[in-house]
């Protein structure tokens, strides 16, 4: 982003917290799930039992799914454009765009999409009795934490956007 202004760097700085906090929402919500099927540790790097390896699987595919087809509409729509002579929020210069699009935006749609699916399946789950009696509600209140701080800095990288895009 050679030349960007303040007010682009403020974007790009809001849009790496944003996808910060939305990789650990997301995070948290494929542990959820996996202590809620009785899987309370996992190893990193390591052989882990066939129910998280295949939610690990799943979610990867989806995730990069969502990203890679995103990439590809958010770059055919830059060029289409570009040949028009419009601009591309956030910001004026098109390849700046697509870079904070595509590294930062799209996946950030695909973790908060991936969450909130599993925070659907843990809302609709009924918890085995080896959990404690509280952990359902204390698991759904923790996640509409780190969700409503995803929202916020969505909110607030919008705002940011516009502005930068309208000076």
């Amino acid at each position: 982003m050679a030349g960007a202004s303040s007010s682009g760097w403020l974007v790009v700085a809001a849009s790496v917290l944003l996808f910060l906090a939305a990789a650990k929402s997301h995070g948290r919500q494929v542990r959820l799930e996996r202590e809620l099927a009785g899987y309370p540790t996992v190893t990193f790097g390591g052989v882990n039992p066939p129910f998280v390896e295949s939610l690990w699987r799943r979610d990867r595919v989806r995730f990069w799914s969502i990203v890679l087809s995103g990439a590809v509409l958010a770059i055919a729509a830059a060029f289409a454009a570009r040949r028009s002579g419009w601009a591309v929020p956030p910001f004026r210069n098109v390849a700046s765009s697509i870079a904070v699009i595509v590294l930062l935006w799209l996946p950030v749609v695909a973790f908060a999409t991936l969450g909130a699916l599993s925070a659907a399946r843990l809302a609709a789950a009924t918890p085995p009795p080896a959990l404690a009696p509280d952990w359902l509600g204390r698991a759904l209140w923790g996640s509409a934490g780190w969700w409503g701080l995803v929202l916020a800095l969505a909110g607030a990288v919008a705002l940011l956007a516009l502005r930068t895009f309208r000076a």
